[in-house]
């Protein structure tokens, strides 16, 4: 019994929980709370991700990652993040290495599971998924040998001395509801004034629209509590949406990219080697297909987000 309670506590998944903040609260006590919230999102997952056989796992170290690069991102701009280059250097490894094994997860279940039902049985596909699966476990891998680093292991001790720092810091002297709208403001004026300049007809502008569209979603959804739910839902909404679109166009990108780790063509934009033609092919048709139709939702969720009252 000791033993199947073990696993199943192994097994588990840790789910983001919401950060609720509070107008009386220290910029100083918000960014803590999410910061130390996001290392335990992260470390709780670390056994499910290692084990490799539950998506989920990797799945929600990257949302504990992603809420501590927010927090970090927000803190830097507030000059409470003195070791800032190091720790988002860390992140940034700690994020690439999850993110190899994520991006494969997704084609697997999503690319791969689309085509699955019409094409499984043909010697090109199978051949082409056999490939994948070994690429996907050598992901994991390296993900393992990551995640028991030392280096690691001193880029969570680096986390926890900075939320350390934070909590025992001297408060900034300026509300919390005042720093939100300052920076909140500052994103939403950056995205729409980078459409304006770039638009996003080019792989480059895409690119950087969906960072821009990105930023201000997390900065949103950080301090959207210190807010009534009814002001903030329209705009949260229009964000969500529009990440969303973005990040389904950044897919088909993804995919090819993940085509060339593949060995089925030599670059992102080259034709298939010839060996791979109809497997690669299939991918290739599918996901060009599904950007054409993604392309067409960008323009309408763009112009949502940008009617949208802002609601600090």
């Amino acid at each position: 019994m000791a033993v199947a309670t073990s696993e199943r506590t192994i097994r588990a998944v840790r789910m983001a929980r919401h950060i609720v903040l509070s107008p009386d609260m220290s910029a100083n006590q918000a960014l803590s709370m999410a910061a130390r919230e996001g290392l335990r999102q992260l470390e709780a997952n670390e056994a499910v991700a290692r084990r490799g056989t539950d998506v989920e796992g990797v799945h929600q170290m990257r949302v504990g990652l992603r809420r501590l690069k927010v927090t970090l991102s927000l803190a830097r701009q507030l000059d409470l993040a003195p070791d800032r280059d190091t720790l988002k250097a860390e992140l940034d490894w700690i994020g690439d290495t999850l993110g190899k094994a994520r991006d494969l997860d997704v084609f697997v279940g999503e690319t791969i599971g689309a085509l699955l039902a019409e094409h499984e049985g043909r010697a090109d596909f199978d051949r082409l998924y056999r490939r994948v699966i070994k690429v996907r476990k050598a992901a994991y891998a390296e993900l393992r040998v990551a995640l028991d680093s030392p280096r690691y292991a001193e880029a969570k001790r680096r986390l926890a001395a900075w939320i350390a720092m934070l909590e025992t810091t001297t408060p900034i002297d300026q509300s919390l509801i005042e720093i939100a709208a300052t920076l909140l403001e500052k994103r939403r004026k950056r995205l729409a004034k980078f459409v304006k300049r770039n638009g996003w007809q080019t792989k480059k502008t895409l690119h950087d629209f969906r960072l821009h569209a990105k930023k201000l979603r997390y900065t949103t959804a950080f301090f959207a509590s210190l807010y009534p739910k009814a002001d903030t839902q329209s705009f949260l909404s229009a964000a969500s949406d529009l990440q969303d679109v973005l990040g389904f166009a950044h897919d088909s990108e993804v995919a090819h990219h993940i085509l060339v780790a593949l060995g089925t063509r030599r670059t992102v934009d080259a034709a298939p080697l010839a060996a791979w033609r109809e497997g690669d092919g299939l991918v290739d048709f599918w996901h060009r297909a599904r950007a054409a139709e993604i392309a067409r939702d960008i323009e309408p969720s763009w112009q949502t987000l940008e009617n949208a009252k802002p609601f600090w």
